[in-house]
């Protein structure tokens, strides 16, 4: 019983991938572009230099950002101001 059954579940899932794949193709439903790999494609190098210096340049916007808020909040005229602005 158990073997008819292990038959059946695999024989469920390898149809409806099958009927998935069927239904990508006919109907142009973009699975492959979702799924985020490249399993048998090389990797596009330029594309992703470009998306590794997008991320450099927002890592480093976002460190001076960081560095003017912490100037901002340990500055002592501004602390003075907050201050003041409580009373």
């Amino acid at each position: 019983m158990e073997i008819i059954q292990l038959a059946l579940t695999t024989i469920l899932i390898v149809s409806s991938i099958a009927v998935l794949g069927f239904l990508n193709k006919k109907y142009d439903l973009g699975l492959n572009d979702m799924s985020g790999c490249t399993w048998f494609d090389e990797p596009n190098s330029d594309e992703l230099n470009k998306k590794v210096a997008e991320k450099e340049k927002q890592i480093n916007d976002l460190k001076q950002r960081v560095q003017i808020l912490e100037k901002l909040v340990t500055d002592p005229r501004e602390q003075l101001k907050r201050d003041i602005d409580n009373l």
